[in-house]
């Protein structure tokens, strides 16, 4: 019997020693488990294909010969019909099934048709039938897996927004990034595509908020697992440049002197400003002679190495995440923008930069210019922990001791002095370190912001004279 084009076939086990007269009994269906034959491999079904031929062929010859033999019951032929056309529905019936359960548009069926030439005509062989089953199988195996994949990046971008919604973003204390990286794993994506979603980016952005969300994976996934430089901290200075960035906004006069393009630099950079961190600072790479102090020519050479990886790996990914739809401004003055961002954080040039700051901060915010506010912006986010309420902040601290005396160790294992912050043996305590770290750091780079903002960012200092008043405490315990 030739078989029907379309109809599916399933493995069938060749017995050594076959029956050499007709079954007494109607055989099994041979497509007992659909889903199972769907995922055998290609090599399975081209020799299951073969098996079948060999055997229909020893059928086919034992059926002539009852045919012919007058010795042969005729309930013999009655059986082997009712046999066979079993067979035949259920193959039929178990291909419709399959072809509903894995093709979810018509669209694979167009392609398959389009591709086989399909007339409606009927196959020639059996190793016709065969070989179009086959085709069948595989075009809807991958339609199958197209159509899976995209409604697991919807679903992926659908949970993002049910986070975002969720984040109080509005809040400087309400955010534990901890937890936040316990709940997710994805902190920083969580973080960033929170704000994209409040503020509607994407009405501005070229790329859909799906391709921006796998951008946000691939930088998570550069970001090492050093105690304090990672990607926890990265989604931390962006919820802190979020908020500082939302309350200067709302300050009188500023209301539309930022729009949500400035807002988008300022996340990107805030994203990556550490991407791909070592765990050990600049010093430590120059004296080391290591191969990014030698390519930067010593100069920022952490600073320099996040800005490229950032945009080359936006390059590889085909996710130009600055291109926008508005006029202006150009593309390249973003990314040139968000890489003085980054270059502002390098802790060399702190005094330099609050220099400038404060000479600039001395008028009305509003005179004041944009990327010189954006660049101290983001390097007081850096800093930010110490505005932490305590908690957060002392883990913050005690992360970044940790990441302090492992470069230390290196340090004295290359044969060279460590200076005592990073001496695990000649350390001051937590506490005094922190007290120096707020005084001398901190709180001069707070300060000048503060001044010109004060009502946006009065909860931040709330919490930075709540810690320093700790850690005074803490230290006269400890003397």
């Amino acid at each position: 019997r030739s078989q029907r084009p379309g109809e599916a076939v399933t493995p069938l086990t060749i017995s050594a020693s076959a029956p050499a007269s007709p079954p007494s009994s109607p055989p099994s269906s041979p497509l007992d488990n659909p889903i199972e034959r769907q995922r055998l491999s290609d090599e399975q079904l081209d020799l299951t294909v073969l098996q079948v031929q060999t055997l229909c062929k020893r059928l086919i010859n034992e059926y002539q010969a009852c045919i012919r033999s007058k010795e042969v019951d005729p309930t013999h032929y009655r059986k082997t019909e009712v046999a066979i056309n079993k067979c035949s529905q259920q193959l039929t019936r178990a291909h419709r099934q399959m072809v509903r359960k894995t093709w979810h548009t018509g669209e694979a069926e167009q392609f398959l048709n389009m591709y086989n030439g399909k007339d409606g005509g009927k196959c020639d062989s059996f190793t016709d039938a065969a070989r179009r089953v086959l085709l069948v199988n595989r075009v809807a195996r991958v339609w199958r897996e197209r159509a899976s994949s995209n409604v697991m990046k919807k679903t992926n971008s659908e949970e993002t927004g049910r986070r975002a919604m969720q984040l109080g973003l509005d809040s400087w204390d309400e955010i534990d990034i901890f937890q936040l990286d316990s709940d997710t794993g994805h902190p920083l994506a969580t973080a960033f595509m929170a704000v994209w979603e409040r503020r509607r980016i994407s009405k501005i952005c070229k790329m859909s908020s799906v391709k921006v969300q796998e951008l946000l994976h691939a930088v998570e996934l550069q970001y090492k697992q050093n105690p304090y430089h990672n990607q926890i901290h990265a989604a931390d200075v962006l919820l802190a440049a979020w908020y500082l960035w939302s309350g200067l906004t709302n300050c009188s006069g500023m209301q539309h002197h930022y729009t949500e393009i400035d807002l988008l630099v300022m996340l990107f950079a805030a994203a990556v400003h550490d991407i791909g961190h070592p765990g050990l600072n600049n010093e430590f790479l120059t004296k080391t002679r290591h191969s990014l102090a030698l390519r930067y020519n010593d100069i920022s050479p952490l600073e320099n190495f996040h800005a490229a990886t950032a945009f080359e790996l936006m390059k590889d990914k085909g996710v130009d995440l600055l291109d926008h739809r508005l006029p202006s401004p150009p593309v390249q003055a973003l990314r040139k923008r968000v890489i003085e961002m980054i270059l502002a954080t390098d802790m060399a040039k702190h005094e330099e930069k609050l220099e400038r700051f404060s000479a600039m901060s001395t008028g009305t915010l509003h005179d004041m210019d944009k990327t010189v506010l954006e660049k101290h912006l983001l390097h007081v986010a850096d800093l930010s922990h110490p505005l932490r309420p305590y908690s957060l902040h002392r883990q913050w601290s005690e992360r970044c001791t940790t990441e302090f005396f492992s470069q230390g160790d290196q340090e004295r294992e290359l044969g060279f002095e460590p200076v005592s912050l990073y001496d695990r043996e000649k350390a001051p305590p937590l506490a005094k370190g922190q007290l120096g770290f707020l005084k001398f750091i901190v709180i001069p780079a707070w300060k000048p912001l503060q001044n010109i903002a004060k009502d946006a960012i009065e909860v931040p200092e709330r919490f930075l004279s709540e810690n320093l008043a700790r850690w005074e405490k803490l230290a006269e315990q400890s003397s």
